[in-house]
């Protein structure tokens, strides 16, 4: 569809392709400078316009994974160590591990009577902490 108020710069390149098999490069650039347009400034312009969208779309990975990067830190902050609970809770939670364990945890306590509270705490983070990191994987997959 053609439109029919061209504009000055539909004009240029209408002209330029009519007269570009007539004229020479070197033609057609003091034609253009007779008429008062400056070819290299112009040229110049759109190098660097050109240039800069290039540079922002290289780097717009970047601005992606800095996003990405700082959710997982969001995600990470939010997470409440076991350790420093009420020991009610950590007795409570170490028992529903037990009960949730599967061969993949490998749980193999022998004298699981003698741990500490201390013990169950770090056993429920390490457990938070493998969990997270197996469904990462998997989002990722």
């Amino acid at each position: 569809m053609k439109n029919d108020k061209q504009g000055p710069m539909e004009n240029l390149l209408d002209g330029l392709d009519q007269h570009a098999d007539a004229l020479s490069s070197d033609e057609v650039k003091s034609e253009l400078e007779d008429r008062g347009i400056d070819v290299d400034a112009g040229v110049q312009e759109a190098e660097m316009t050109i240039a800069a969208y290039d540079k922002e779309d290289r780097l717009s990975w970047m601005k992606v994974a800095d996003e990405k990067k700082a959710s997982l830190r969001v995600a990470e902050s939010t997470v409440v160590s076991w350790v420093g609970r009420k020991e009610e809770d950590i007795r409570a939670a170490f028992e529903a591990f037990l009960k949730r364990a599967t061969p993949n945890h490998a749980l193999a306590f022998r004298k699981r009577d003698q741990l500490t509270v201390q013990d169950m705490a770090e056993i429920l983070d390490a457990d938070e902490s493998l969990r997270r990191k197996s469904d990462d994987e998997g989002k990722r997959e």
